[in-house]
């Protein structure tokens, strides 16, 4: 399995692939809030206007407070993603994800330098969540703290996803 890129006590935001998946992330995130801003802020004009037909300013509310949330959302798992990048380096895992009928999916994690087990919720949108399936290497990097979250991605530190703490105590 590759490595975690380099030195092992280098922060895995010092990566530039890890680098510009980040501020990919950090500025759709900023989009995605911008445009739900925009559409909220443009709910009561339309529903002022006589030529709309009135329940559309109430539907675009409607459309853009959720979508408001889900973008603030992002922008604050953005900030914890460059926290954890910040502060640790990537550790290779051998990983499986946990098939789910429904409901947030996990990932198993076995990090092979201590003999740790770990299960991950993922706070993914399902279109990003293959992002933290492992591929037929069978491995993904972490980054962070499995007491408190952390990032995960697959070997090159492209395409980042939040995963929350862990389910299972480490040191058991």
């Amino acid at each position: 399995m590759e490595t975690g890129g380099g030195d092992r006590d280098a922060c895995a935001q010092a990566r530039p692939e890890t680098a510009a998946a980040l501020d990919d992330y950090r500025r759709t995130a900023r989009r995605w809030a911008a445009a739900a801003a925009a559409l909220l802020a443009l709910a009561p004009p339309l529903a002022a206007l006589d030529v709309v037909p009135a329940p559309i300013g109430a539907q675009a509310a409607t459309v853009a407070v959720p979508a408001l949330v889900l973008a603030m959302r992002a922008r604050l798992l953005a900030v914890r993603m460059r926290a954890a990048l910040t502060r640790a380096p990537w550790t290779p895992c051998e990983a499986v994800a946990l098939p789910t009928v429904w409901g947030r999916l996990h990932v198993a994690l076995f990090d092979p330098a201590t003999d740790h087990l770990w299960v991950v919720p993922l706070h993914a949108t399902k279109s990003r969540q293959h992002l933290a399936i492992p591929g037929a290497s069978g491995g993904l990097w972490w980054c962070g703290d499995p007491t408190t979250g952390g990032v995960l991605s697959h070997p090159g530190g492209a395409g980042l996803v939040w995963a929350g703490p862990a389910r299972t105590n480490p040191t058991a």
